[in-house]
């Protein structure tokens, strides 16, 4: 049988600073200080005790425009869209749309679609007469 929880043990003061409630009942209970986790919550919430999360350290710097493209073909814009069909299929469809004339240049529908499906047609459209200057691509994630 364990001894009952003595909040004043130099194991349970140095286990609470910087502990989550399990990492520290877990901590306690090899120790044989403890049995019950939700004892060990309760006492740990009475203390008011809690592990503080590190905000997140964002990047600043400023945000630079995409130039916009002065011809057709310069720039395409390359994305997916996922939908699903009234019995459960999932389909995904791949857009290529040029960023000057808004033209949609292809649309891929597939219930899977490889790599090597996607390289295989960009490079055919790509190497078509009407492209043959595209010289940069934008990602759109969608």
């Amino acid at each position: 049988m364990t001894q009952p929880c003595d909040r004043s043990s130099s194991h349970w003061r140095s286990a609470t600073r910087v502990m989550a409630c399990p990492t520290l009942h877990d901590v306690l209970r090899a120790a044989g200080l403890v049995l019950n986790h939700k004892r060990t919550h309760r006492i740990y919430r009475e203390e008011g005790l809690q592990v503080r999360t590190k905000k997140r350290k964002k990047l600043t710097r400023s945000r630079v425009p995409l130039p916009v493209p002065d011809r057709i073909n310069e720039r395409w814009s390359v994305g997916f869209v996922s939908d699903q069909l009234a019995y459960g299929r999932r389909f995904r469809v791949f857009n290529v749309v040029d960023d000057f004339s808004r033209e949609c240049l292809l649309q891929l529908v597939d219930f899977s679609i490889s790599g090597h499906r996607l390289t295989r047609e960009l490079d055919r459209r790509q190497s078509s007469e009407s492209c043959q200057s595209a010289s940069s691509w934008t990602t759109v994630l969608s």
